[in-house]
């Protein structure tokens, strides 16, 4: 089974060709975490990625992290440091 994140991108794809979009990085934890982050929104603010939603494990706001920063590594073409703040609620 292949792991998430671990693809190439496609060959038509380059890091350039790719800007950073909240929606995008909402796609790409939701393939990570399927519907275990309930009303996820992801925002741009400068250099901010803010993650919102709820969930009921502390592992599960982890993996949506981890999944936004492997997104965000195979994808962005900033040169600036780009931070991903977290604020899911765990219920």
């Amino acid at each position: 089974m292949e792991q998430p994140f671990q693809r190439e991108l496609p060959a038509f794809l380059t890091r350039e060709s790719i800007t950073l979009d909240g929606e995008r990085i909402a796609e790409a934890i939701k393939r990570t975490l399927g519907e275990l982050i309930r009303n996820l929104h992801v925002s741009i603010d400068g250099l901010n990625i803010i993650i919102s939603g709820n969930t009921e494990t502390y592992y599960s706001k982890q993996l949506a992290s981890f999944a936004a920063n492997r997104y965000i590594d195979a994808t962005c073409t900033h040169d600036e440091e780009l931070t991903v703040r977290n604020t899911i609620e765990v219920e």
